[in-house]
């Protein structure tokens, strides 16, 4: 019940979450269910630590649209951050 009262824009899914969902269906079920919360009452979903195009392609495919991780870079340093427009999906040049 207090999920519902959380006044946020983002839940973040972490790396840990998103590298056991991709490898076991019940955890995808987790993910399926923060996603269908977060439309529900209009908030984001980030997931966080995606390495591979398979990854990406599966959270896309259970409806997420904001993803991070080493598929398009490593970490950067504050001032080094990349606008959305300077993103590229992982498989482009």
């Amino acid at each position: 019940m207090r999920l519902k009262f959380l006044h946020t824009e983002w839940i973040k899914l972490d790396k840990g979450l998103i590298d056991l969902a991709s490898e076991d269906d019940n955890m995808l079920e987790l993910v399926w269910c923060f996603q269908y919360f977060a439309t529900k009452n209009h908030v984001k979903v980030i997931c966080e630590g995606l390495g591979t195009s398979k990854q990406a392609q599966l959270f896309r495919n259970y409806g997420m649209q904001y993803e991070q991780g080493y598929l398009w870079s490593k970490p950067l340093e504050r001032p080094e951050f990349y606008t959305p427009s300077d993103m590229k999906m992982g498989d482009e040049e």
